[in-house]
């Protein structure tokens, strides 16, 4: 694909993951769960750095996996 595609793409990985890391930080609290003011400043980190580390491994899997070099 093309380069811009691929930014695209990349982009809309990153929303999405973003968005599964939060949704479940979101179910958590629906069960009573970090709802204290520290808690959920710590789930916003956790969220943040998941979500960067599940779209890396992502959009790596997705552009470079399986490539011949």
């Amino acid at each position: 694909g093309s380069g811009f595609g691929k930014l695209l793409l990349a982009g809309w990985l990153i929303a999405f993951c973003y968005h599964l890391c939060n949704g479940l930080r979101h179910l958590n609290w629906d069960l009573g769960r970090g709802l204290e003011k520290v808690e959920a400043r710590r789930s916003a980190t956790v969220v943040v750095v998941v979500s960067a580390a599940l779209a890396l491994a992502v959009v790596y899997a997705a552009f470079f996996a399986g490539v011949p070099r």
